[in-house]
């Protein structure tokens, strides 16, 4: 903690420190607490949506649980009702009245310590709104400080067609369901069974006693068309005759999944195109199979491109005599069809004419649907083969599976906590101006009702969410319905590692940062721990997280500043620029090799001047000592490292840097806390130390903890021999 103030004093962050120095000393969470095995579980699904909706609201986007309890902390105190407050925002009111009191505590005793006015230490802003500059010298600062407690994980979520799946898994649900746990109007989703059925039966044609199939298929086409335009369906097809005839949607149809699937298995086919299209008036004035599923659309030749009719949807036709591709294709789609990109369900239709009349058997059909289907009604059989006359039979193929999918597009954006301004009381709830790190995002999160399904499945040990089920007719409460969540992609307690190891991290599961996943494919995210607690077996438990910048440049630069490095490192400087590089591309190499798809979006070049800038930066740094005195050279130079690594950070320096109270002036006394330097800086900000080796061996933060002894008696040492002091570590 006092390193953490120390330091923060000396980069321009002073204030900013202490609040979050308290924060990390503080024992409890603020937040009310949850517990499935006290709480029933209505209850404890509600309270646990509660807290996790409203740590991400202090939480800004910055991911960061010391960040979030100082936006706290700064709306409490700007409250009208500070009991009103708490019950809105699932607060415990007597613990973070403690928490004030530990923060105000720690704010006098380091102002009596300096001989300054402890007002002057007052944080004027919440981090939510704290310039891009200040928030990357604070990520920096828990680099330095809890470099042996940092943690990594590894993302791997790539949205499909602008959404993210969560698969459930065990008896079927219903969205009356859900919303015990999930908001329909903040989180906005959509509840897909993904099933394969087959229909089997017989159609008789009471106008022809002479079926002719060819002549058939051309009306049939139209009505299959028309109901898999209404169903959602994008790819169907049917065989008849030895022919196969297979529309997809125009949009799919372009896409590389599917162009590769054409290209495997249709090979040489005829390819055209037709258009589904419904008049301006709709269906409305239709009567029987016109205004039901089967009549409503028609279709024409070509791409629709007539701007007189107001729904038009386009197919391409596919049509293909290959037997043994007819032979193969049912089998590779009931497989592997939902793994195409975009198909979401898939309608195949066999019909047969039997060529021996004195059998006196109608035509048959075999419908196979495949995905988030549900089966075809005898409404929908008889208006699909124009005949009354339908025999059906269905059979499940195999259990259903259900997913829940959250639009990135989240409707919860319009719920975000305005936090940093001022509060303003609406009736019973808080609103506060919108700006800030809400449009500042650390990195591209999944929905919030994404993470609110993972939380409150992670919370229980069988990973399951517990919904009440209602009541049977006799009004008697029906058992709980208990189902699973995929653990690969929803169990927040596995996703984290020690840096640079395989050992498990154990995480608190209702943690906004450790509950993030970044949805850019691919990506390494970091993160610092203030408290952490070996346990057996080499692992840890900690809390108190902070979320680093995606990859891998932010947290190498971070640590090179320091004198450190993330990775083993003893050679000389001059390797270190090659170490350096050999491991920002062991990430990329080992996530191919993992058949993992990683995008490499690093300028070598201009990062090997990064690299030697940070080490520059390390060693030109001797001379601040321990002294409590803020350096705004030493701040520009810092935040020049990490331009444009961080997306938002434009400026070198921050409004108010030259009037931070740490900064000596004429005005104000330093006397107290002002220690005499045992080198001074020069006109250009480079070292002129009086004695001491100007750069000095690099560490790993294992071996951090093992040097902290030694490093105390070379400081003595040192210091009686008035050679430059370490900064505490």
């Amino acid at each position: 903690r006092g390193s953490l103030i120390g330091l923060g004093a000396q980069f321009g962050v002073g204030p900013e420190a202490i609040e979050m120095a308290a924060v990390m000393s503080f024992p409890k969470s603020v937040w009310i607490m949850t517990n499935p095995l006290f709480h029933e579980p209505p209850e404890f699904n509600d309270m646990t949506t509660r807290i996790f909706q409203s740590k991400c609201h202090f939480d800004a986007k910055l991911y960061s649980e010391p960040m979030a309890a100082m936006n706290l902390m700064y709306e409490f105190e700007h409250a009208r009702s500070a009991f009103q407050f708490c019950r809105e925002f699932a607060i415990h009111h007597s613990r973070l009245k403690r928490l004030l009191h530990t923060r105000d505590n720690l704010r006098k005793r380091v102002a009596d310590f300096c001989g300054v006015n402890a007002n002057d230490l007052k944080a004027k802003t919440p981090p939510s709104q704290l310039d891009p500059g200040k928030l990357t010298i604070l990520r920096c600062l828990q680099v330095w400080v809890f470099s042996d407690s940092a943690v990594e994980a590894t993302h791997d979520c790539r949205p499909v067609d602008g959404y993210v799946p969560v698969t459930l898994r065990g008896k079927p649900v219903e969205e009356w369901h859900l919303e015990q746990v999930l908001n329909k109007e903040r989180h906005s989703f959509e509840l897909v069974t993904n099933q394969e059925m087959e229909q089997l039966g017989n159609f008789h044609m009471v106008e022809d006693k002479d079926f002719d199939i060819s002549s058939f298929v051309e009306p049939f086409t139209e009505r299959l068309v028309s109901y898999a335009v209404e169903k959602q369906y994008d790819l169907i097809y049917y065989t008849y005759d030895n022919r196969l005839v297979m529309m997809v949607v125009y949009d799919l149809a372009n896409s590389a999944g599917f162009t590769k699937f054409k290209f495997d298995m249709l090979g040489d086919c005829v390819e055209g195109f037709i258009t589904a299209y419904k008049a301006q008036d709709g269906g409305g004035s239709k009567r029987g199979r016109g205004e039901r599923a089967c009549g409503q659309w028609q279709i024409r030749d070509g791409l629709g491109d007539d701007d007189s009719e107001e729904f038009t949807v386009s197919f391409q036709i596919l049509i293909s005599t290959d037997k043994n591709v007819m032979k193969g294709l049912s089998k590779y789609l009931r497989q592997r069809g939902m793994q195409i990109d975009g198909v979401r369900a898939i309608l195949q239709c066999k019909l047969h004419q039997y060529s021996k009349p004195k059998t006196r058997r109608s035509p048959s059909y075999h419908l196979t649907l495949i995905g988030a289907v549900e089966e075809v009604t005898m409404v929908d059989l008889r208006d699909l083969f124009a005949t009354p006359n339908v025999t059906n039979r269905t059979n499940r193929k195999a259990k259903a599976t259900q997913q829940v999918r959250f639009s990135i597009d989240d409707a919860d954006k319009k719920y975000r906590g305005r936090s940093g301004a001022r509060m303003t009381k609406k009736g019973n709830s808080y609103s506060m101006e919108e700006s800030g790190s809400w449009s500042q995002p650390l990195l591209d999160d999944i929905p919030e009702g994404a993470r609110i399904l993972s939380v409150v499945a992670s919370c229980r040990r069988n990973h399951g969410i517990t919904f009440a089920n209602g009541t049977n007719d006799a009004g008697e409460e029906k058992a709980p319905l208990e189902i699973g969540l995929s653990r690969t992609e929803t169990r927040i307690g596995e996703r984290w590692k020690r840096l640079g190891s395989v050992l498990g991290v154990y995480v608190q599961e209702n943690s906004v940062p450790a509950a993030a996943v970044c949805t850019n494919g691919a990506t390494e995210v970091f993160a610092c721990c203030a408290n952490a607690l070996e346990v057996k077996g080499g692992g840890i438990r900690v809390d108190t997280l902070t979320l680093l910048p995606p990859g891998r440049s932010f947290v190498l630069l971070a640590f090179l500043a320091f004198g450190m490095a993330p990775f083993e490192f003893d050679g000389d400087d001059d390797e270190l620029v090659d170490q350096s590089l050999q491991w920002l591309r062991s990430w990329i190499d080992g996530a191919e090799a993992a058949g993992i798809v990683a995008e490499n979006d690093i300028d070598y070049e201009d990062m090997i001047d990064r690299i030697e800038s940070a080490h520059a930066f390390h060693s030109s740094s001797w001379y601040m000592g321990e002294a409590l005195v803020c350096h705004p050279e030493r701040v520009r130079a810092l935040l020049d490292i990490f331009s444009g690594v961080d997306p938002y950070l434009t400026n070198n320096e921050w409004e108010g840097l030259y009037n931070d109270p740490f900064v000596p002036n004429e005005g104000r006394s330093n006397t107290k806390y002002e220690a005499s330097s045992p080198a001074r800086a020069n006109g250009n900000g480079n070292t002129e130390a009086r004695s001491g080796k100007k750069n000095r061996r690099l560490r790993t933060p294992k071996s951090a903890s093992r040097s902290r002894s030694r490093d105390s008696n070379e400081e003595n040492q040192d210091g009686a021999n008035g050679s430059p002091r370490r900064r505490p570590s």
